[in-house]
C-alpha cells in the first residue's frame, strides 16, 4: 500500500472512532442527567433541547467528514 492509502485508512479510522466516542459519551451524559433531575418533565425538556442541538449540528456540518473521506478516496483511486 502506498503512504497515501495508509494515511487515508488511518484518518478514516480516526473519524469512525470519533463518532463512536461521541455516541458513548452521549449515553453516559443521558444516564447522568436522568439520575440528576428531580422530575420526568425536566428530562423531557433536556431531551428536547438535546434533539434540537443534534439536528442543528447535523444540518450545519452536512456530513462533511463522510464527504472528505469519499473525495480523498476517489482522488487516490484515480
Amino acid at each position: 500500500m502506498s503512504k497515501e492509502k495508509v494515511r487515508l485508512a488511518r484518518s478514516a479510522i480516526y473519524l469512525a472512532l470519533q463518532g463512536l466516542s461521541s455516541s458513548i459519551l452521549g449515553i453516559i451524559y443521558f444516564a447522568f442527567i436522568a439520575r440528576l433531575l428531580l422530575e420526568i418533565s425536566d428530562l423531557g425538556k433536556i431531551v428536547s433541547i438535546s434533539m434540537f442541538s443534534e439536528l442543528l449540528i447535523t444540518f450545519t456540518t452536512f456530513s462533511i467528514s463522510s464527504a472528505i473521506i469519499k473525495y480523498f478516496s476517489e482522488s487516490i483511486g484515480k
